[in-house]
């Protein structure tokens, strides 16, 4: 049953208010678990963090700030994005927007990608995993991606129209929207990462429609 005129997920019984707390929560979490191993690695230094794709205001560049600091954890996050895409201004200390030109190789820690690849074709993911593998061979990827490919094209529909930060995702129309933003579940997201020279290691629901996805280096 509804109140308050919240809007429910799917036939979950959970509104888009409630679920996108679950998401917030479970994705620092998720974070904050993955900062920690990297953290007793190398407890010395600050943690070298890519943001890939930040957008302008950005995700996981957000939830990642706020693991780092709840887990008390030193690190620089570095954001990097095309190059017509303006990153909204610096919200924390220690970050820095950079090109890729300006990555040294292999100087990061960890490279996160968060709902990069729903605007992406499948050739341009693997293109975009192959180029992070050569540049940082050593670093841990974190992937966060909407996982709708087993919801109606009804529900994707009405996912993405009623919530005012998805909404933009609709101009291209509705045809465009499940060919990018509908085509993953765990499990191919999982066998993306697995095809181009990443080890996935964990998989964990962010939220009813995205998922959390920690690979290594193979």
């Amino acid at each position: 049953m509804k109140h308050g005129g919240e809007r429910q997920c799917g036939n979950s019984g959970v509104s888009r208010a409630q679920d996108d707390i679950i998401s917030v929560h479970t994705g620092i979490n998720a974070y904050q678990n993955v900062l920690t191993d990297l953290h007793k690695k190398t407890p010395e230094r600050p943690l070298q963090i890519l943001d890939f794709g930040t957008g302008r205001s950005g995700f996981g560049r957000a939830l990642m700030q706020e693991a780092l600091r709840s887990a008390s954890i030193r690190g620089s996050l570095h954001l990097l994005d095309r190059p017509e895409v303006v990153i909204g201004g610096m919200k924390y200390n220690e970050e820095r927007i950079l090109s890729i030109r300006d990555a040294t190789y292999d100087s990061m820690d960890l490279v996160n990608l968060s709902f990069v690849f729903s605007h992406m074709s499948d050739d341009e993911c693997a293109e975009i995993l192959g180029v992070m593998r050569g540049y940082f061979p050593s670093a841990i990827v974190t992937i966060c991606e909407y996982t709708l490919a087993e919801r109606t094209r009804d529900e994707i529909v009405t996912l993405f129209a009623t919530c005012k930060r998805e909404r933009p995702c609709l101009e291209k129309g509705e045809d465009e929207l499940l060919k990018t933003h509908g085509r993953f579940s765990p499990e191919i997201l999982t066998e993306l990462g697995c095809d181009n020279g990443w080890i996935p290691r964990e998989t964990l629901p962010i939220g009813r429609h995205k998922h959390f996805l920690m690979c290594e280096p193979a």
